[in-house]
């Protein structure tokens, strides 16, 4: 419940969090302030990520390369929880350097499309907050 914070504002008539965990709180006269906060974030970080590692082992994908890419997934969760945020950022761009260079050989130029646009998305509002 974040109205009472909104409440600190001159005039809020707007409260809502992204799909990033970022607060956004309209205040008339004033615009829009964005919000950042490590602990809405990196939930909602994680269950975007865990949405991504589904897509990812629900592909027909070579099972070595989705091994690899699953790997890197899973282990954003452990930095994640150490505090480490650089480091599951590092391990998000390996994810997406991967996906990157098998695009059109190894891996379908749609899905790969796809999961870099997510893993991109992903790591900008980890760099938010860190």
């Amino acid at each position: 419940n974040v109205e009472p914070f909104a409440q600190g504002f001159l005039f809020p008539t707007q409260v809502t969090f992204d799909r990033y965990g970022a607060l956004y709180i309209s205040d008339a006269g004033n615009g829009i302030f964005k919000i950042v906060y490590k602990g809405w974030t990196i939930p909602a970080i994680v269950e975007l990520k865990d949405k991504l590692l589904d897509e990812v082992l629900q592909s027909q994908i070579a099972d070595g390369i989705k091994n690899s890419l699953v790997k890197k997934l899973t282990n954003v969760d452990k930095f994640l929880d150490g505090g480490n945020v650089v480091a599951a950022i590092n391990l998000l761009n390996a994810f997406k350097n991967e996906v990157l260079a098998l695009k059109g050989e190894k891996i379908p130029v749609a899905p790969a499309d796809d999961w870099i646009k997510k893993v991109t998305d992903i790591i900008e509002a980890l760099e938010e907050i860190e």
